[in-house]
Order: structure tokens, then C-alpha cells, then sequence
């Protein structure tokens, strides 16, 4: 089991100018971006979370953390608030053959009774899957890759995590029309959305990997 450091110690881990240079370069975003990203979370009382135990709290933070570079904001105010939004989505359906009967796939992910899983609990749950598989000697890290996307306006924004529980799970700010239809799967979801982020899967297992040594107890 990986050791973490205490909350404090974490939040001024994550402060740091070597946390933003490294995490800036995985993500390909300045490292002055990272820094304001962060302290906005910190100020806000988001970031570090002290709710939880250490274990679950550095992939919350995780989450929070990625969800704030997603926004693409450069006000601290609005950091916070559209990270809030992204992080609040709500799961609406997934992308791809249905899992077959048994799997733990068809026991979490099955259409509109998913509907309470938000996106930042699935992505805080995706994050701490790769940076546990790396940590193992032997652990070959899920491929998954990340995207945040807004429409016109920004009233709706939506969400997907690729290859998690056997394919791409779907969130958004508001419901998706037909969601409930085929069990809550789908062969392809189009949106209006007009822009936006996306992280591949490398870059998604090597932030998951700073966030971890950043958090890791000396």
C-alpha cells in the first residue's frame, strides 16, 4: 500500500514550482497555468481534501486537479467554478458492446440506474487504478484516455473516460436525450460540442504517476 503525506503537506506539494513544471509537461500546458490551477483549488478549500482518508483523498485530489486544467480558466473564481461543474457531471450512458452477464463491468456500469456516479469520483477512481498498476513491479496500467468538452456558450458540458469498466463511460452537466434507450449502451454518442480538452492515455498514466509522488510520504 502506497504511504501519503498529511493534507498540508500534500496541498503544498502540489504548490510547488517542480509539481507544475512536471505536471506542465505531461499535460503540455505552461507551468504558470499549472500553478494558478492549483493555488485556486487550495484557496477554494477544494484542494487538499481532508474529508477522507489519505488513500482516497489523493485520487479526489487528483480528479479535482485535472478537472481544473480541463477548464481551460484563467481567473481563479472561474478555475473553481467550472472545475466544480466538470467534476459534478453525472454518468449518462456508455459507448460500446454491453459486457457480458457476470462481469464486473455489467455489476457497476448498466445504463440510467448509474445515473448518481459522478464524474469525479469515476475519473478519481480511473487515476488511482493507473497509479496503483504502475507502482506494481508487475502492473501493466489501463489505457484510458480522458476528454472534457463544452458547447456553444458553455451551458452543457460533457465528459468521457475511454477503456474504463470495458469501454467509454459518458457524463454531462444535463441529460442526455435517449440515454435511457439499449440499456444505456450505445454504438456512438454525438454531442454539440465545440470545444474543449482531451488527454490520451499516456498522458493520463503519467500525470496519475506525479500526482502519486507528490503525494507519497517521504
Amino acid at each position: 500500500m502506497i504511504e501519503f503525506r498529511t493534507a498540508a503537506a500534500r496541498a503544498q506539494a502540489y504548490m510547488s514550482s517542480g509539481f507544475a513544471r512536471d505536471v506542465g509537461e505531461i499535460l503540455q500546458r505552461p507551468r504558470q497555468d499549472l500553478l494558478l490551477y492549483v493555488k485556486s483549488l487550495v484557496d477554494d478549500g477544494s484542494v487538499p481534501v481532508r474529508t477522507a482518508p489519505d488513500t482516497e483523498a489523493v485520487a479526489i485530489e487528483a480528479a479535482r486537479i485535472l478537472a481544473a486544467v480541463a477548464s481551460r480558466q484563467i481567473k481563479p473564481a472561474s478555475v473553481v467554478r467550472v472545475s466544480g461543474r466538470i467534476c459534478a457531471m453525472l454518468h449518462q450512458c456508455d459507448v460500446g458492446p454491453e459486457p457480458a452477464a457476470g462481469t464486473p463491468a455489467t455489476e457497476t456500469s448498466s445504463g440510467r440506474k448509474d445515473r448518481d456516479r459522478t464524474f469525479e469520483a469515476d475519473l478519481g477512481a480511473a487515476l488511482r487504478a493507473n497509479y496503483e498498476a504502475s507502482e506494481r513491479a508487475t502492473g501493466l496500467p489501463p489505457a484510458m484516455n480522458v476528454s472534457v468538452t463544452w458547447n456553444d456558450g458553455g451551458r452543457a458540458i460533457y465528459g468521457t473516460i475511454d477503456a474504463f469498466r470495458g469501454g467509454q463511460a459518458v457524463y454531462s452537466s444535463i441529460p442526455l436525450v435517449g440515454a435511457d434507450a439499449f440499456g444505456g449502451h450505445f454504438d456512438f454518442v454525438q454531442t454539440d460540442a465545440v470545444g474543449g480538452s482531451r488527454f490520451s492515455a499516456l498522458a493520463v498514466v503519467g500525470y496519475a504517476e506525479a500526482i502519486r509522488d507528490a503525494a507519497r510520504k517521504d
